[in-house]
């Protein structure tokens, strides 16, 4: 059994632009995923739908067997606790 797998995943914003469209990988125990493409191709987006901070329209998203798109609040917060960490993005955190 994979530690992550997405399953077609697909997340559309309310101005109806598409921001996943249909992504499916597995991540197994050990292993290192890197999203890279050109700005707004949906690289932070799905990354905050791993993380549960944006909803998935459709699709699933599994970690160690668990749906996590199907946590309540109460079990959500010790998944991002225990399970889950954020690197900004942002060029600002490194000096010159």
């Amino acid at each position: 059994m994979s530690l992550l797998t997405v399953k077609e995943v697909t997340k559309t914003f309310k101005s109806g632009k598409i921001a996943v469209n249909n992504v499916s990988f597995d991540l197994d125990k050990g292993e290192c995923l890197g999203l890279v493409g050109e700005s707004g191709c949906g690289k932070s987006t799905l990354a905050r739908c791993l993380l549960r901070v944006e909803n998935i329209d459709s699709g699933s998203i599994y970690f160690n067997g668990e749906a996590i798109e199907q946590l309540n609040e109460r079990r959500l917060y010790p998944y991002r606790k225990k399970n889950t960490n954020c690197i900004s993005k942002s060029c600002s955190c490194f000096k010159s």
